[in-house]
């Protein structure tokens, strides 16, 4: 009887693996030898399901891509749009270990971006995906969707500075929450 694979389960611990080496060591740290010793796999088959170093990259990045979609709408309040604003703005802020690591992992994607177009288009294409959902709840919510970029663009810089310790990620939530009252007062009419 032939052996039964999970594929789905062998792409998502090729995914994690990769994710692990960048938190650890940065992205320079990716080979498909590494990836397979720390997903317990021999090197053929993580060969199997990538072509070469750059596609294993992409197609991790990728993958946090879709959990992090994935994350959202589970989590996201459904009757609330600003409410749901909030959480995809504050949702980069790291606080715990595991998700310092995934926003170190995150920006080892952007710093590659710089010199992989197949990362910088997937990146570039979450980026506006975000600031359309974020258009579209601020519309729901009566304010201006126009400011969806101003928003993702403070939230990326907080994450930053939450990651280099600049600030704690409490704080980044407060200048977030302070930001969105403004909108709100500004939503209002006679503000």
């Amino acid at each position: 009887m032939p052996r039964v694979v999970d594929h789905t389960g062998r792409h998502g611990a090729i995914a994690q693996a990769v994710w692990a080496l960048i938190a650890r060591g940065g992205i320079e740290t990716v080979t498909l030898r590494a990836v397979a010793a720390e997903a317990g796999m021999s090197l053929g088959q993580v060969q199997h399901y990538v072509d070469n170093k750059a596609d294993l990259i992409r197609r991790a990045c990728a993958a946090m891509i879709e959990r992090a979609e994935a994350t959202y709408r589970r989590d996201a309040p459904e009757a609330d749009p600003l409410g749901s604003v909030r959480t995809i703005l504050v949702h980069p802020f790291a606080r715990t270990a595991s998700a310092q690591a995934g926003v170190r992992v995150w920006l080892g994607f952007i710093a590659k971006s710089v010199d992989d177009a197949g990362i910088a288009e997937l990146i570039n294409e979450a980026k506006a995906g975000t600031e359309d959902e974020i258009a579209r709840l601020l519309e729901a919510a009566s304010a201006d969707p126009s400011l969806a970029r101003t928003l993702v663009a403070l939230s990326d810089g907080l994450a930053e500075r939450t990651l280099t310790g600049a600030i704690t990620p409490l704080e980044a939530e407060s200048a977030i929450d302070r930001a969105l009252q403004l909108l709100c007062a500004a939503a209002r009419p006679g503000a």
